[in-house]
């Protein structure tokens, strides 16, 4: 069965990417009151306004035409944290037809010079404390990029021999015309590439992903549409100025762009808040008077765990807050609910993909992230790919308005192995790798990637399902739920069951082996008890020490299966450095 979104679909434009965003911002409040900011980076106090955005778009358009010679379909890098020159360069190059390549500052020089490699740059924007990175980035990759289109957007202060003949983004912005790339019909911004992405997914393995203009103005499209159809915003030029706070994408240029001009589009200022810091997020709240909150579950586990230390913050003005990533563990979001007395909606969908769901009714069904969104089409298959009814469980697949071309490379399994799946089915619908099942009222439940999902004897198998359960015991810090080989209940081969890979307190690592031995069978008994066979650790369980990354972070599952499981042997391995697990308990 096929569902489809309850929400009209509107027409969806042929134009460049920035010319839209421009004049659908004037129809909101930035359009009677230009000098409202439409980005605050939060870690300077800096903002930036739409008069400002649209002035300093226009000039530095002009002057990466006629200074660092950028043609349609030439790529652009970036290389920086978001500030607020993030968005003129991202509508510049959008305005001139060029493409742009984020990459984020934490990526080694190694994940540089890949990306490099897969999409050369014709000029790279970066900081001046970067420049090192990029200089052997640059050699590595043997990626012929002069210095004189290197543009320094911080830190120009430099030694003159250092810097060279480098720009700083001021010098490019010049009083003269820009030549706008003109894309007048659905097929031409459908055929004109806007940014190159990279995603490592939970491989860690970069893969580019090809969007297109005609993505983000089905995206802004939609979105004006759907909040006309839930009547949640009116005249927006009637609007009083509103703030959205963003904790994930300080380093996310990707997570920004989409984001952001989605934001500028429905006339809301955007404030980029410190990733992972909930005392900072929550202080930004109540400096800005922000109505939504956009995070990871990290910072909302955060707050819960700190609730008492937290709670003299006044999170008056919040209307929503929305979990995005990766799944929000039911109990949790109901419980930050009862705390804060704000809704809190889950938010599903992928890079490639953008948004497919929203749970706006705020419904309380366990994994539901919500109805889909306004031009969504979606099924649900088997693994040989049968349509399955309502309430059946398999591999979510669906068609929207807003998704990719197609990867620069090809995606790779849990072995860092080339897959040769296609990304489509043949009627068109784009395969999420994630295992979940729609009611019959529409409602979409997701519950684990299909590559994390273990095949046990009695069915499916959820980690994700399993952890949330068991990062509310007291005496858990940390858990990551694998599958493992086992013998089966006949002796005839193996099963694959899920086991927990369990950080334990301070206590219990000091604690002596009996001990240990002790605390992970009560642990394994709580896990089990009155839990359905979708959720029993019949793989047992062992002790780790702390992850290096944190809950909520897709890379985890990959770390533990580096560490500490001796059959996992990638092609390339991600992380050099292995280390020998603590005493494991066999059922």
């Amino acid at each position: 069965m096929i569902f489809n979104s309850p929400y009209p679909t509107p027409e969806i434009p042929g134009d460049n990417l920035t010319k839209f965003v421009f004049k659908q911002a004037k129809k909101s409040v930035f359009g009677t009151r230009p000098d409202t900011p439409v980005f605050i980076d939060a870690a300077s106090g800096e903002s930036i306004s739409f008069t400002e955005t649209e002035d300093m778009t226009y000039k530095l358009a002009a002057g990466m035409q006629k200074i660092l010679g950028i043609k349609p379909g030439m790529t652009v890098g970036v290389y920086s944290t978001n500030d607020v020159y993030a968005l003129p360069m991202f509508y510049s190059t959008a305005l001139i037809g060029g493409i742009l390549v984020p990459t984020f500052p934490q990526a080694p020089v190694e994940v540089l010079a890949h990306r490099l490699r897969m999409s050369p740059p014709h000029c790279m924007f970066t900081t001046y404390s970067l420049l090192p990175i990029v200089r052997e980035a640059i050699k590595l990759a043997d990626c012929p990029i002069p210095e004189n289109r290197i543009v320094l957007i911080r830190g120009g202060g430099g030694p003159k021999e250092d810097i060279g003949k480098m720009y700083k983004i001021t010098d490019l912005m010049i009083n003269e015309e820009c030549e706008p790339y003109e894309l007048n019909t659905v097929e031409e911004s459908k055929n004109a590439v806007l940014v190159i992405p990279h995603t490592s997914g939970s491989t860690g393995k970069p893969k580019g992903m090809v969007i297109p203009h005609h993505s983000f103005i089905s995206l802004c499209t939609c979105e004006l549409k759907r909040d006309k159809y839930l009547s949640s915003i009116k005249d927006p030029k009637d609007l009083e100025p509103r703030s959205v706070l963003f904790t994930l994408f300080q380093t996310q240029a990707y997570g920004l762009y989409f984001s952001a001009v989605e934001n500028v589009c429905r006339g809301l200022t955007t404030v980029e808040g410190k990733m992972f810091d909930i005392q900072n997020v929550l202080r930004l709240v109540e400096e800005y008077r922000a109505v939504e909150i956009r995070g990871i579950p990290k910072i909302y586990y955060d707050w819960i765990d700190n609730w008492e230390d937290l709670k003299h913050y006044d999170i008056s003005s919040l209307k929503g807050m929305y979990s995005t990533g990766i799944i929000f563990a039911p109990q949790m979001k109901r419980r930050l609910e009862e705390l804060t007395g704000v809704l809190v909606s889950s938010e599903y969908g992928t890079s490639e993909t953008m948004g497919v769901a929203r749970n706006v009714s705020f419904d309380k069904k366990d994994y539901c992230v919500g109805t889909l969104y306004t031009g969504i089409q979606l099924k649900v298959i088997d693994k040989n790919g049968k349509i399955l009814g309502p309430n059946n469980i398999g591999e979510v697949c669906v068609k929207t308005l807003t998704e990719m071309h197609d990867y620069l490379m090809p995606p790779q399994d849990n072995d860092g192995k080339v897959t040769n799946k296609p990304i489509r089915d043949e009627d068109g619908f784009f395969y999420t790798g994630d295992m979940g099942e729609i009611t019959e009222d529409g409602l979409l439940c997701i519950y684990e990637r299909v590559k994390d999902t273990i095949q046990g004897e009695n069915g499916f198998v959820f980690p994700s399902v399993i952890e949330n359960k068991m990062q509310a015991h007291p005496s858990i810090d940390d858990v990551v739920i694998l599958g493992v080989d086992v013998p089966s209940k006949d002796g005839k081969g193996v099963k694959q069951a899920a086991r927990a890979f369990i950080v334990p307190p301070t206590a219990i690592t000091n604690s002596s082996d009996e001990e240990k031995e002790t605390y992970l069978k009560d642990l394994i008994e709580w896990a089990n008890k009155d839990s359905p066979k979708s959720e029993r650790l019949d793989g047992g369980a062992q002790l780790i020490d702390p992850l290096p990354i944190p809950r909520g972070d897709k890379g985890r599952h990959l770390i533990v299966r580096m560490r500490y499981l001796a059959d996992y042997k990638p092609e390339e391995p991600i992380v050099a450095s292995m280390i020998s697990p603590l005493p494991g308990l066999e059922l």
